[in-house]
Order: C-alpha cells, then sequence, then structure tokens
C-alpha cells in the first residue's frame, strides 16, 4: 500500500470518529485536505494550519479528530510545545492541548484542551 493510500485510510478512520496520532505538517495537510470532500466543505489549509500554531514554540502536529458537539462539526489538531511540562498524551486526565477549528462557525476556533477517552472497543474519541 502506497504512503498516500495508507494516509487517507487514517483520514477514513478519523472521519468515523477515531482521533488517530500523525507524524507532522505533512499527514496534516494530507488529511485536512482529503476531508473536504466527504465533510463537503471549502477551508483554506494553510490558513488552519497558520492558526492553530501562531501562537506557540516550536510547535509539533501529533494527533487528529474529527468529531460534532451541539450540532457543530469540528477538527481537533493535537500539539506538542516547548511550552508543554509532560510529554504529549492524548488521554491525559488533564487534557491534550490543541487546536479546534469549527467547521461550521469558523470565527468560534480556538486553542485550548480537548478530552479523549477510550471507547467500548479500545478506540480513541474526543469527548470535549
Amino acid at each position: 500500500m502506497s504512503k498516500m493510500s495508507e494516509l487517507h485510510t487514517k483520514a477514513e478512520i478519523i472521519l468515523m470518529g477515531y482521533a488517530q496520532e500523525i507524524e507532522g505538517e505533512g499527514e496534516l495537510r494530507v488529511m485536512l485536505d482529503y476531508f473536504k470532500s466527504p465533510l463537503n466543505v471549502k477551508y483554506d489549509t494553510d490558513e488552519i494550519i497558520r492558526k492553530s500554531i501562531r501562537f506557540c514554540k516550536n510547535p509539533k502536529f501529533k494527533s487528529l479528530s474529527v468529531n460534532m458537539i451541539c450540532g457543530m462539526r469540528m477538527i481537533a489538531i493535537g500539539l506538542e510545545t516547548d511550552e508543554d511540562e509532560e510529554p504529549f498524551d492524548l488521554l491525559s486526565p488533564y487534557g491534550a492541548f490543541g487546536y479546534v477549528y469549527n467547521i461550521d462557525a469558523p470565527d468560534c476556533s480556538e486553542l485550548g484542551y480537548s478530552f479523549y477517552q477510550k471507547d467500548a472497543n479500545n478506540f480513541i474519541r474526543r469527548v470535549g
């Protein structure tokens, strides 16, 4: 399987609501572009990436998830920065730092902490 096919498969898993680890901006960019068709949206991938890291020191893209909260579709990008005291942990009880892009209300997108948990099948989902 080619690298692009692997990334598209990972993107499909993310679209089913399961958070996935990613390796850097290249993977993030491929998946954000991939999401546009199945989500039927037009957004500027470069702008999302730029806004996600604008206040971070030496950011690293670590995870990606898509979910719906209060009827709005969200893309959560997990970030690790030089300011972090602990290594990135998606399941931290204190939350995982990142940027949440609100597809349906882009002006409500924000940096902050998101919370994740494993479901009954041991898949990780964003819960808040």
